[in-house]
């Protein structure tokens, strides 16, 4: 009978911290053979080092060690080292919050140690979450972006782009946070819905009673304006409007006129090109205004003409400069107005109030309405974004956007729209912002002479870089000007080190050159927010530096959701700690849900979800514990040749190979939860549901050395190795119990093992139509035996006698093998011409004292079947 140690009941809870501990003790995460060429490199994506762990986070790194664990299986050396994000904005927010600093003291240099700190104590607090997580990496062996030799690497990168000419300082707009007092990189933005007001504003003709109509939703930007632009592609005309001769595109006639609620009319088209050049009057402040001609000016939005303040926009600012107008900029860095005479101090949104009143109260506006559009705002305070013309430093990616989009032709993806997400963001992208006005991150290493200009000098470089390498970003503060020059720079007391710091995702996006240096990572793995983050500005840095991509694939997954597809998070009050979820359940069920999801979109959880998590995890322990209580004393090393296997023997072998093929494919394009479908799906009505069924009268009966039940044996040892094997990167505790268990060895591990041969390259021999005729046969034979068990005729299928009629096709499978597989009392064959059956009790079966299958009577002696007999007198 059945014999294990291994419980039905996981209590995986209780068991986590034991086998954690066990692999950190017995396996050597960084046993990396210089010889082996079979490499698998996985780098780690930084999390940003502040407060606990969130589903999301799970999520990902769960999916990091499946891949990992898989990788190692297949005998390859694996190579993951964890990262984390520690400098940056929130760290700084989060010091003043708790109490560390002083708002005063916020951006003194002197507290450079407390943010260390508060970063480090962040980086232990979710180190201990992670280790909980069952991930195979050394935790000892990570790698920080505030490490000093971390800092050195990217500063080497830095010197690069700059010295390649990538690099360069520019005034011109920016985003620019005034809720974090910096400017933004396209990376750090999102967008929100909001409704405001938006106005048409008419700009008079200078010395005719002309009025050029335009349309902003920033009103406060009015105080910057220096010129109207118009398309000459555009087709404009003169209407009238409360007694005003207006000008606007011809096509927008009809949509102004319902928006005004007048009928527009037009009076005679007007070539503005006449106009070029010509001045207009500012109705708000009586400032001069240019007429201009920009490309950039559509219909879609708006009159046709175009407000244009060179401060507060891109598109401006490059047309303002293209005609030589002034740069003005009327917002400085907390969002009040400056250079706007009368709305000086006001914060812009109040401005833009009191600017719509003093239009209205001079009859200077044509209409207002309110819209809905989205707007940029600051991903970390979630508040409003303006335009705000500064001196930045920027990443020139114009200049090798082709190439940049080329080189993914090169990467693989998963799934495979990656790729066009990606190329798409890189072909809109404007130069990267690389500077940020905060204090908590890494200095841009410049130092500009007495004339204000960048002292160009290699010597210089290598004199920084050895700072760095001593005292890390500290030193960049400490060390005085005079003594960082080289020699050959004579110093001066007007010269000055850069003030600013490096943008995050500058950090982030160099640590390939830290962790990887002149390799390229087999894959990058993170949240599908990452195209715009992570993957892009390790793809420019990597690509000026090593001329290719830091990574030969990519592969994303969603964000984790509730049933109402709402985003998980406290302050929806919806979010769910997966510590929470580990200490109550164990980190198998936890990872179970992960590829249970398809998480190639957006990953569900609830309670409900969770429950049916560990139905489909009892059922695989429960399948496990069988396997091992039929197994007990099986011989471990027992093979059969698979030609010698009997026909049912190789047909459901060759079904879990067929199986295992789908497996194998679904695991080279990281589905794993098709993989965890097929298995389950094996499991509860498969060829694996069937045997473990059919085998039990072999297993129990037979005698314990006979042909048949080793050789059954030996296919539950298959079964056992397709199961564990396949759950062993997934539900590593459980599948570590188990092989300890079949073992008998709490020594040994899986993870020391290799993917058996029919795991990594299965062969098929028997016909395709096989199992799936048998099937057929079985599935329509269950029916008719259901119908009697709803009807009370028999409690089980060994009371039933069927009446088979079978095609020429199926003529293969002959009585004896399918009374025996069918698991029926009796059984009667004949030939049709189409498949038909019918089911009736079998009236004169005797059941066997032994065995309790039926027989006819000839074939029971002394109460017990001729095989039971036959056993019993072999054995006993």
């Amino acid at each position: 009978m059945p014999k294990t140690d291994f419980e039905m009941r996981g209590n995986l809870s209780k068991k986590d911290d034991k086998f954690i501990l066990f692999w950190e003790k017995n396996l050597n995460f960084n046993n990396n053979d210089s010889k082996n060429n079979n490499k698998f490199i996985l780098h780690d994506g930084p999390p940003y080092a502040n407060g606990d762990l969130h589903l999301g986070h799970s999520v990902n790194k769960v999916l990091k060690d499946i891949v990992i664990r898989h990788n190692l299986l297949l005998g390859k050396d694996v190579e993951w080292k964890l990262g984390w994000d520690t400098h940056g904005l929130p760290i700084e927010i989060a010091v003043l919050k708790k109490g560390f600093l002083k708002k005063d003291q916020q951006n003194d240099k002197l507290f450079l140690s407390v943010y260390y700190k508060f970063a480090l104590d962040q980086v232990k607090r979710q180190q201990d979450q992670f280790r909980k997580f069952a991930l195979y990496t050394d935790f000892k062996e990570k790698y920080l972006t505030l490490n000093k030799f971390y800092e050195v690497k990217e500063l080497e990168i830095f010197f690069d782009m700059f010295n390649k000419g990538f690099v360069y300082r520019d005034f011109k707009p920016v985003y620019w946070s005034w809720s974090s007092n910096t400017a933004l990189a396209e990376a750090e933005v999102e967008y929100k819905k909001i409704k405001e007001e938006a106005i048409y504003v008419p700009f008079k003709l200078k010395n005719e009673d002309l009025y050029f109509v335009i349309w902003t939703t920033t009103p406060w930007s009015l105080t910057a304006n220096v010129a109207i632009a118009f398309n000459k592609k555009i087709e404009y005309v003169i209407s009238e409007f409360k007694n005003k001769k207006i000008v606007i595109a011809k096509n927008l006639i009809g949509l102004l006129s319902k928006k005004w609620e007048q009928e527009l009319k037009v009076i005679k088209n007007i070539d503005l090109n006449k106009y070029l050049n010509q001045e207009l009057i500012n109705p708000l402040n009586n400032n001069k205004s240019i007429l201009i001609i920009g490309d950039h000016v559509t219909t879609d939005d708006g009159t046709g003409l175009v407000h244009t303040a060179g401060g507060h926009g891109l598109d401006d600012y490059l047309i303002v400069k293209k005609n030589n107008l002034p740069i003005i900029v009327v917002i400085n860095q907390i969002g009040k107005m400056i250079n706007s005479g009368k709305y000086d101090d006001l914060f812009y949104q109040k401005a833009n109030k009191e600017i719509i009143a003093d239009l209205i109260k001079n009859n200077n506006l044509i209409a207002k309405e309110i819209i809905e559009h989205s707007i940029p705002i600051d991903w970390r305070t979630k508040e409003p974004l303006i335009y705000r013309a500064t001196k930045q430093w920027f990443v020139s990616i114009h200049k090798i956007k082709k190439e940049l989009i080329n080189e993914l032709n090169n990467v693989g993806w998963y799934p495979d729209w990656g790729k066009n997400r990606l190329s798409k963001m890189i072909e809109n992208r404007e130069d990267w912002c690389i500077s940020r006005q905060r204090i908590w991150g890494v200095p841009i290493p410049i130092i500009y002479d007495q004339n204000g200009n960048v002292i160009k000098s290699l010597k210089l470089q290598q004199n920084i870089l050895n700072l760095f390498k001593k005292e890390g970003k500290i030193g960049w503060y400490k060390k005085d000007l005079k003594d960082i020059l080289p020699k050959e720079i004579k110093y001066h007391q007007n010269m000055k080190k850069e003030t600013d710091i490096l943008d995050v995702w500058f950090d982030s996006g160099s640590s390939h050159n830290f962790v990887l240096g002149n390799n390229q990572a087999d894959l990058y793995l993170e949240g599908n927010d990452q195209y715009r983050g992570w993957f892009n500005s390790s793809l420019i840095t990597s690509f000026i530096k090593n001329g290719r991509a830091p990574y030969k694939n990519i592969f994303t997954h969603g964000f984790v959701v509730d049933n109402n597809n709402n985003k998980m998070s406290k302050s929806l009050n919806n979010g769910i700690s997966p510590i929470d979820i580990v200490d109550k359940n164990g980190i198998d069920i936890l990872r179970l849900w992960i590829v249970e999801n398809d998480y190639f979109s957006n990953l569900k959880y609830s309670h409900e979800i969770l429950n049916q998590v560990t139905i489909d995890y009892r059922k695989i322990r429960n399948t496990i514990r069988f396997l091992l209580g039929n197994l007990n004393d099986f011989e471990k090393n027992y093979i059969v040749k698979e030609k010698e296997l009997s026909f049912i023997s190789k047909m459901i072998f060759d079904e879990l190979k067929k199986s295992q093929l789908k497996i194998n494919q679904n695991n080279q394009n990281y589905n794993y939860y098709f993989k965890v479908k097929e298995i389950i799906n094996q499991l509860n009505t498969g060829a694996i549901s069937y045997y473990l069924d059919y085998v039990k009268d072999i297993v129990y009966i037979e005698g314990k050395d006979s042909k048949k039940r080793t050789e059954s044996q030996y296919i539950l040892k298959q079964i056992f190795d397709y199961i564990i094997y396949n759950f062993a990167s997934i539900i590593p505790v459980t599948i570590e119990e188990a092989y300890q268990s079949f073992w008998n060895d709490d020594n040994i591990s899986i993870f020391k093992t290799k993917y058996p041969n029919f795991i990594l390259t299965p062969i098929i021999d028997t016909d395709d139509k096989t199992w799936s005729e048998f099937n057929l046969i079985k599935s329509e034979v269950n029916k008719e035996i259901e119908k009697l068990r709803l009807n009370k005729i028999i409690s089980r299928s060994q009371e039933a006698k069927i009446n088979l009629w079978l095609p020429n096709n199926l003529k293969r499978f002959n009585k004896k093998e399918l009374k025996d597989w069918l698991m029926v009392g009796e059984i009667e064959i004949k030939i049709d011409l189409k498949l038909k059956i019918s089911a009736e009790k079998f009236i004169e079966g005797i059941k066997c004292a032994r065995c309790w299958k039926l027989f006819n009577k000839k074939e029971i002696s002394f109460d017990i079947c001729k095989n039971c007999k036959k056993i019993i007198d072999d054995n006993y």
